[in-house]
């Protein structure tokens, strides 16, 4: 089978008294893995988890096609202080609400002065008065009772809130009489800010909770 010759063996040679002995060289067979098998190894055999891996990051709300702030950019603060702000800011309201409404007589006379029609901005004046004053109770009292579903409800408010408040914030020309022009124009465009501010403080309640 091995085509082999008594006389000059490649492969078997018979030992005198012994028997045979195989003479071919030897050499060892290479290891022949699939690729398919090293791969699926690699992915089937789970990698050990280091000590010190950190999580992946979480994916963070996109907020560049809107000027509103997003969650995730707010700053860490105490809830202790945003509630303090809260509670400030609808103070400061109910101060605006409740000081045009005791001088009437005051606030005609100055849309008199400046020939603006006083009849409908008297008219203006009481009714915005009279629908913010239970609405700034209303989320005073929320904040002070660290109510749950304030945020909810703040949410469904603001559209209307915030064009109210903005039309408050023009209240510092109320004080004519008292303050320059140019002071109350410094003091309206602070006012235009806080409704922005009272949205971040009230997201940042939700989140603290």
């Amino acid at each position: 089978m091995l085509d082999d010759s008594a006389s000059s063996p490649r492969y078997v040679e018979t030992v005198s008294g012994k028997g045979y002995r195989f003479i071919a060289p030897l050499q060892p067979a290479a290891l022949n893995l699939a690729p398919s098998t090293v791969e699926t190894a690699a992915i089937v055999e789970p990698s050990p988890k280091r000590a010190d891996a950190q999580p992946a990051p979480r994916a963070v709300y996109d907020s560049s096609g809107t000027i509103l702030t997003a969650p995730d950019e707010l700053p860490v603060a105490s809830r202790k202080a945003v509630r303090i702000l809260l509670l400030l800011v609808q103070a400061m309201y109910i101060a605006f609400y409740v000081g045009a409404l005791a001088n009437l007589a005051e606030i005609h006379d100055i849309f008199l002065e400046a020939n603006l029609p006083p009849a409908m901005l008297m008219a203006v004046l009481i009714t915005t008065s009279a629908v913010l004053i239970p609405i700034r109770l209303y989320i005073l009292t929320a904040v002070a009772l660290d109510f749950e579903k304030l945020p909810s409800k703040f949410a469904r408010m603001f559209p209307v809130l915030f064009v109210l408040d903005l039309l408050w914030a023009l209240s510092p020309f109320l004080l004519i009489h008292y303050v320059s022009t140019g002071l109350a124009l410094g003091m309206t465009a602070p006012l235009i800010y806080v409704p922005f501010v009272q949205r971040s403080l009230v997201l940042m309640y939700a989140r603290n909770r």
